[in-house]
């Protein structure tokens, strides 16, 4: 993203989650929570005078290091992959205390919903802004909301992830699940 152009990051955690499960040849869709680390680099970076200036006590250290912690956790709980393979959707969280490793056959989904969840000023501050999520519609009833902080609708080549949103959304229709994408995601 920015001027790296095309990304491609993974996450390790999803894909040894997936081998761990006997899972081969899926399509993974990556929520990488290394765009975290990259966003706090690049703010670190710009608003470094700041943190300088903040950092030099030990009031201003735990309170930057709070802050740190509490963004990573909120960015983390966030940060759902999924794979897609010819019978199911899979959403797959490896971070403790986070851990996530669910199953949806493709016949099961009613309707896979695509959204941005738009949090309040404080949220944004500690996640560095608006979140996309899946929402799933089951043929039972029951409905799940599944946020992608890291996963990202095609910006052609500024991507943070080679697969993204747009390509999850045209991978499940081409497999018959319907999808809603809403004007203006």
């Amino acid at each position: 993203m920015f001027f790296f152009g095309q990304m491609k990051l993974r996450e390790k955690g999803v894909d040894r989650m997936l081998a761990k499960n006997g899972i081969a040849g899926a399509r993974v869709f990556y929520s990488p929570v290394g765009v975290w680390f990259l966003l706090v680099a690049l703010l670190g970076v710009a608003g470094l005078w700041i943190f300088l200036s903040v950092a030099v006590s030990l009031v201003g250290i735990t309170a930057v290091t709070v802050y740190l912690a509490i963004s990573f956790l909120l960015y983390t709980k966030r940060s759902h992959s999924f794979a897609l393979t010819s019978e199911a959707l899979f959403v797959i969280q490896p971070r403790f205390p986070f851990r996530l490793y669910q199953r949806y056959a493709l016949k099961d989904i009613r309707l896979a919903t695509f959204a941005v969840i738009r949090g309040s000023f404080l949220l944004r501050l500690f996640v560095f802004g608006d979140v996309y999520a899946l929402r799933l519609e089951l043929s039972t009833g029951e409905v799940y909301t599944y946020a992608c902080a890291g996963l990202q609708p095609d910006a052609f080549d500024e991507n943070f992830t080679e697969n993204t949103l747009d390509g999850l959304c045209n991978s499940l229709e081409a497999k018959g699940v319907p999808v809603h994408w809403p004007a203006g995601l």
